[in-house]
């Protein structure tokens, strides 16, 4: 005869295993439903291609590697700049003064009387040093301390004293022109870079050029064009 403790067992038994027949026909009645959820049209549960995916609308950062069309500058409303070596109106410009002489635009840098002419080629007797040698500007004789003038508008880019012609003043003017100002009296009136107009006192007539100091008081003054020394008095 079969034991009461044998027949409990058996059927707690046949529970159990219809318990996991009930467990595994719900997973797989689960997992039919999802593959049919998942096949219909429509449904993607993989993740999306960015590129697929469509941007977010945001102002972009501008494109650095472009330049935007700048507003057109007017330049005749510019200020415009001094340069010394800039053309200036009347600099080495062949003009006719009022009663029919040619010149070039150059002021007289002072008010005196011509004793010795420019002379590149051609050897001037020197009082002072008893011998011939060119001569490559013009004296004016003038008092001392007569007032020298810049005979045009320009930088001044030199200021020094020459061992031959003394105290000595060098002005960039426009077109390559360079005015050249010795035995002056001083050179304390300009500095180098200095920007001056033409007709402005830059020193005074003076007696400083040891190769000239017998002769009278004067001015020893050069032009120079493009490097090289022309007659100040075919441009005065």
């Amino acid at each position: 005869m079969r034991s009461k403790n044998t027949d409990t067992y058996e059927s707690q038994n046949r529970s159990f295993q219809y318990t996991m027949l009930a467990v595994i026909g719900v997973l797989l009645a689960v997992g039919i439903i999802a593959y049919a959820v998942r096949s219909l049209p429509g449904f993607r549960t993989e993740p999306q291609n960015p590129v697929d995916m469509n941007p977010v609308d945001v102002n972009p950062l501008p494109n650095l590697g472009e330049t935007e069309d700048l507003p057109e500058v007017d330049v005749s409303k510019t200020v415009p700049s001094v340069d010394s070596r800039s053309q200036q109106q009347g600099s080495g410009q062949k003009v006719q003064d009022e009663g029919g002489t040619a010149n070039y635009g150059f002021s007289m840098p002072v008010e005196g009387t011509v004793i010795k002419e420019f002379s590149a080629e051609t050897p001037v007797y020197s009082k002072t040093l008893e011998q011939y040698v060119t001569h490559l500007g013009v004296d004016f004789e003038a008092p001392a301390d007569a007032q020298v003038r810049a005979v045009d508008g320009g930088t001044v880019t030199a200021v020094y004293e020459d061992d031959s012609l003394g105290v000595t003043i060098e002005i960039t003017h426009g077109d390559g022109y360079v005015s050249r100002y010795s035995n002056l009296s001083t050179a304390q009136m300009v500095e180098e870079n200095d920007v001056v107009e033409r007709g402005q006192a830059i020193s005074g007539v003076g007696n400083s050029a040891l190769f000239e100091t017998l002769d009278p008081e004067h001015l020893h003054f050069e032009l120079w064009k493009d490097g090289n020394p022309v007659d100040p008095a075919e441009y005065l």
